[in-house]
């Protein structure tokens, strides 16, 4: 049996947003749902060194999972 609960539980708590490696060495956080950058809160998520890139993309998805958390309805 299928549990159709847990499949739909993987997927919500799945990161929205991952990071992706430019040909000119910069990294850009992608929206993985839509493939397009990101926006972070108005700023932009492109040509960003690695360092950065790597902060920025995991507190975007604490920011995202904690939204997703609360409004789980659990």
């Amino acid at each position: 049996m299928t549990n159709w609960t847990g499949a739909i539980a993987f997927e919500r708590m799945a990161p929205r947003y991952e990071l992706k490696k430019s040909l000119d060495e910069s990294w850009t956080v992608i929206h993985v749902f839509t493939g397009q950058p990101a926006d972070a809160w108005g700023a932009l998520t492109e040509g960003l060194d690695e360092c950065y890139a790597r902060d920025l993309v995991d507190a975007m998805n604490a920011v995202d999972l904690k939204r997703r958390l609360a409004t789980d309805g659990c």
